[in-house]
């Protein structure tokens, strides 16, 4: 309740997958029986489930600006599914029932400067999806398809202007 009316300019949510938001913990089959109260008959991973999907909706509605999430590819050597819970935010998008805007793709457009650079990315593919990622490795550059980790669409190569 503290974060209650809080709101800042930019927010950044960090390791937005599953197994981390929500936690494993809350995925857990009966682990977190003491979430459930007696007044209710709800699944004790139920439970946890919800309250951790209430506590990526703060996160996410504390940005007034800009909001900035990132999902790693890879968390303990295996890989990472992007949370359900980012998943979710554009279910519908294609269909044009939610409107996904973003403040980042107006400067992107904005040409290189001495505290920016052109960098290889792959860029999502359908229109609704705003994804991209960034080529850091000679083998990522030498693939010649990539999907999407947001919607599985496929994604091309292309470039993006970025902080140095």
């Amino acid at each position: 309740h503290k974060s209650k009316g809080l709101e800042f300019p930019v927010v950044f949510l960090i390791g937005a997958s599953e197994g981390s938001l929500p936690h494993s913990s809350a995925l857990a089959e009966g682990q977190m029986k003491n979430t459930v109260g007696k007044a209710t008959n709800r699944q004790p991973s139920h439970t946890a489930l919800e309250e951790e999907r209430r506590l990526a909706y703060v996160a996410v509605t504390r940005a007034k600006e800009e909001l900035f999430v990132s999902s790693p590819a890879r968390h303990r050597g295996k890989k990472a599914e992007v949370s359900r819970f980012v998943l979710a935010a554009f279910q519908g998008a294609e269909s044009g029932t939610r409107t996904v805007q973003s403040t980042w793709a107006a400067s992107i457009r904005k040409s290189a400067t001495p505290q920016t650079e052109a960098v290889p990315v792959w860029i999502c593919t359908r229109a609704a999806c705003p994804a991209w990622a960034r080529i850091s490795t000679h083998k990522e550059a030498s693939r010649t398809g990539k999907e999407c980790p947001l919607c599985k669409a496929p994604m091309d190569k292309g470039s993006r202007v970025v902080p140095r």
